[in-house]
């Protein structure tokens, strides 16, 4: 950073009387903003980014910033900590060089709105513990000309060892720390100044959440309302990620669900997914579907005591909304985490005061769905891709098409509400297993093997399914009785 542009972002605020613009809406438009860049001097912040009126306004210092990418980055700090750590908001705008790396991740990193809330977080703890600002660590290591000095990169080097030491102290996770050192290095990498390796923890995952079982999703299912049940459902049987269940909207499920199809397909943009690297797709299975359908009934309905009018639900309905507002407004992530942890102590999964973290959370519906896929067989490379990672085989994935893919997803079976009765395909799983083999992964590599399907409408999935074990089981008398016959005449 130059002199001049140092003494215009770190300048004193005006002296005399100063103008407030309260801010009411997020993200700020461009044309309304360029009328208050000469005008007012400090913004007050009102809301969140979904408009959501915060219990305590924010008041920061308005910087200029007189290109709309500037006035991005000011929407990205925005929208990133005003609904969960708004009192971070002016430690960013107020300080060069924590906007220069909110910039940096905003431009050059993946824009995830929770990876800046955990650099910010980490950045203020260790300045706190610093006792300077962000801005003063910094130019105390550069030089007039912006050169880092040497003795005070060794300094500032001694400083990172002496807290990761610290933050051992304080119980943290080795991967909790590596964050905190790594969300440090980068605000001192963007801001010119390198420290090189610094040696940590060796990582391990200290608080690991285990996968629900199937009895436990049924447990959660039994307790939660109806917009409980769709979420738990949706997260279980699609393996993807409560931030991306958030961002759904009617769209991404309104083809196959008017038409009746299940599995129901979704298709996540890359905008949906977390680092935004690549766009994939899953589904949801029958009785995920039934319970969004009797959900979205409700709503067109409005709740029975008037709080919630009907709603006309369109293509840019927020697939699950927020129960707490008239006008619908899309359901937080952190709400949704919320919404399965209560579950979880309601169901008695749970106890408060068990420790630090829990080994069920929303996430364990997540590793449900891959714990339940693995066991039927399905290709790991292929639950990779429904659960949103991009791999190697990625584009070999994808280019099977979605009708191939939805035909492997039925085939594993995957569902949340145990068996009420013993169905002729269940007789026929319990024989197959008798002999030695999993019918499962069966049924999976026959839908791997079959020529590509374009379209799946007309087929009767469940006795394709009831055919191939038919033949599976055949055969397999077949090669018992030659092998007994060959047997008997050997004797």
């Amino acid at each position: 950073m130059s002199p001049r542009a140092r003494e215009a972002f770190t300048r004193q605020p005006p002296t005399g009387v100063e103008k407030v613009k309260p801010v009411y809406k997020l993200p700020l438009e461009w044309e309304e903003y360029r009328e208050w860049l000469i005008e007012y001097d400090k913004l007050l912040i009102m809301v969140g980014p979904n408009n959501r009126q915060l219990k305590r306004p924010v008041l920061v210092y308005h910087r200029r910033f007189p290109s709309r990418g500037d006035l991005d980055v000011l929407n990205y700090v925005l929208c990133s900590l005003a609904s969960y750590m708004p009192s971070l908001i002016p430690y960013v705008l107020e300080n060069s060089t924590v906007f220069k790396l909110a910039k940096h991740l905003r431009r050059h990193r993946s824009s995830s709105q929770s990876s800046l809330r955990l650099y910010i977080y980490y950045l203020r703890r260790f300045t706190e513990w610093m006792g300077q600002s962000p801005d003063q660590i910094v130019f105390r290591i550069l030089d007039k000309e912006g050169v880092p000095r040497h003795r005070e990169v060794k300094w500032i080097r001694e400083q990172l060892e002496e807290y990761l030491g610290e933050l051992m102290a304080d119980g943290l996770s080795p991967k909790s720390i590596s964050v905190g050192l790594a969300a440090v290095k980068t605000w001192l990498e963007v801001n010119g100044v390198e420290v090189g390796r610094i040696p940590k923890p060796k990582i391990y995952e200290k608080y690991r959440p285990r996968a629900f079982t199937p009895e436990e999703v049924q447990m959660l299912i039994d307790v939660a309302d109806l917009r409980g049940k769709v979420i738990v459902s949706i997260l279980a049987t699609s393996g993807m990620r409560i931030s991306t269940l958030a961002s759904l909207k009617y769209k991404h499920v309104k083809r196959d669900l008017e038409r009746g199809v299940t599995p129901i397909h979704i298709h996540v943009d890359a905008e949906a997914t977390k680092g935004k690297y690549a766009e994939y797709d899953t589904f949801i299975n029958r009785e995920a579907a039934e319970y969004l359908k009797l959900y979205l009934e409700a709503r067109r309905r409005g709740s029975p005591s008037k709080k919630i009018p009907p709603e006309e639900i369109g293509d840019e309905s927020p697939l699950i909304r927020d129960a707490r507002f008239k006008a619908p407004k899309p359901v937080t992530p952190v709400r949704i985490y919320r919404i399965i942890h209560n579950l979880c102590l309601k169901a008695g999964l749970i106890r408060r005061g068990a420790g630090r973290r829990y080994e069920l959370c929303a996430h364990s519906l997540r590793k449900y769905f891959k714990t339940q896929m693995t066991a039927a067989g399905v290709p790991q490379n292929i639950i990779e891709y429904m659960m949103g990672h991009k791999t190697s085989t990625y584009l070999d994935v994808r280019s099977l098409g979605i009708e191939k893919l939805r035909e492997i997803y039925v085939r594993s079976g995957i569902s949340i509400k145990p068996k009420t009765r013993v169905s002729k395909l269940e007789v026929l799983k319990e024989i197959i297993r008798s002999l030695g083999l999993d019918p499962e992964k069966i049924l999976v590599k026959e839908a791997l093997e079959e020529p590509h399907r374009t379209e799946l409408e007309g087929i009767d999935i469940e006795e394709k399914r009831l055919k191939v074990l038919r033949e599976t089981l055949r055969r397999l008398l077949l090669e018992e009785a030659v092998e007994t016959l060959r047997r008997s005449r050997n004797l």
